[in-house]
């Protein structure tokens, strides 16, 4: 793991990650109509596995054997689920859409949370369960609070509805169980982020902009139910566990949330060239979540995206009025008004424009 970019243990340090592996599963689905024709369905699901070091002290452990009959193990894994973005590949819809409903996530909906892990890790095929039953052992009342649903070795209460959080040690294992799943998600997110970093600068701009809104909103955390803590800690979490700023798509690919812009008038996207700023389609699905991200730096304010893209401008015209003496500077001196010198090495050029940025006394304003 990263340690020069990630926390890599839970805030107790009860926890500590050793494995993360993220597995991505295709499948179709063949559905048939009325008229017995068979229509086939593609679906995808990411899952990432780690593994968790466990190391408590032995009045907790004892603690949790009081509660539980059993002692905290030397290792716990937990998985996260979670729906890829792909651009040929829909949604299920109708009688399909309905059975894996509790599978494939959009994200405008949330994850569950289950107690347990998945039991065998010999084939792929056990993660296509509508009801997760392969992969976690109980499925509970309690949402996630974002687009992903989390397997881990949660304490439930006695009923197995809910995660305890009564219990002072349970609430306290419970916590940093969610800490750990807060970890693994920005982990991915950041794996996720870039991915679509690569996909843009490969001019595929519509498939980034589309796959790094899927990626936002699939992480945008709301409040869980029935007990908000779980959203709260998971949140949190996701925030503070990197120790780089959360990376969005923006009109120039992706970038640190506190270097993008969201603008207020949306015609200004069409002159707007050198400052990024989140795109109008992301802006006009998920502006929900585009709002949310003002807390964590996100700029607002068109006067100030003007006066950036102005700066831009007035740089460019005084590099173009700088190239244009030195072209004069060579004819001057004896060349031939066709010999134009060539400038294609930077350096010679920066060294050209730095000589008569100084005999002709111009004063240039760079961009802040």
């Amino acid at each position: 793991m990263d340690t020069q970019k990630y926390r890599t243990a839970s805030p107790k340090n009860m926890l500590t990650i050793e494995h993360l592996q993220v597995v991505s599963t295709n499948w179709e689905v063949l559905s048939f109509n009325g008229s017995g024709f068979g229509i086939s369905v593609p679906m995808s699901t990411n899952v990432a596995r780690a593994r968790f070091r466990c190391n408590v002290t032995k009045e907790f452990s004892q603690e949790i054997e009081r509660a539980t009959h059993k002692g905290v193990p030397a290792c716990t894994p937990l998985q996260i689920m979670w729906t890829p973005y792909n651009s040929s590949v829909a949604s299920p819809k109708g009688n399909v859409g309905a059975v894996f409903s509790d599978l494939i996530l959009s994200p405008r909906t949330q994850g569950r949370a289950f107690i347990g892990y998945e039991r065998s890790r010999s084939s792929q095929t056990t993660m296509i369960y509508a009801n997760l039953s392969q992969i976690c052992r109980f499925p509970t009342s309690q949402t996630t609070g974002c687009s992903m649903h989390l397997s881990a070795h949660f304490i439930p209460t006695v009923e197995r509805e809910s995660i305890d959080f009564v219990d002072p040690a349970l609430k306290v294992w419970n916590e940093e169980m969610l800490e750990a799943a807060g970890l693994v998600s920005r982990m991915v997110n950041e794996a996720a982020m870039d991915t679509i970093d690569q996909e843009y600068r490969k001019s595929s701009v519509t498939d980034g902009v589309a796959m790094g809104a899927h990626a936002l909103a699939s992480f945008y955390f709301r409040d869980s139910t029935p007990i908000p803590l779980v959203c709260q800690t998971l949140s949190k979490t996701f925030q503070a566990s990197c120790f780089k700023r959360l990376r969005i798509i923006s009109s120039m690919g992706v970038f640190p949330v506190h270097q993008v812009y969201s603008l207020n008038d949306l015609v200004m996207s069409n002159i707007i060239k050198h400052t990024p700023f989140v795109p109008n389609s992301v802006r006009a699905d998920y502006g929900y979540v585009i709002d949310s991200l003002v807390k964590l730096g996100l700029r607002i304010g068109d006067f100030e995206v003007l006066t950036s893209e102005l700066s831009m401008l007035r740089w460019e015209t005084h590099l173009a009025h700088l190239a244009h003496l030195v072209w004069l500077k060579h004819c001057l001196v004896g060349y031939k008004k066709d010999c134009i010198p060539d400038l294609s090495s930077i350096h010679c050029f920066q060294q050209q424009l730095l000589y008569d940025v100084k005999k002709t006394n111009k004063e240039i304003t760079s961009p802040s």
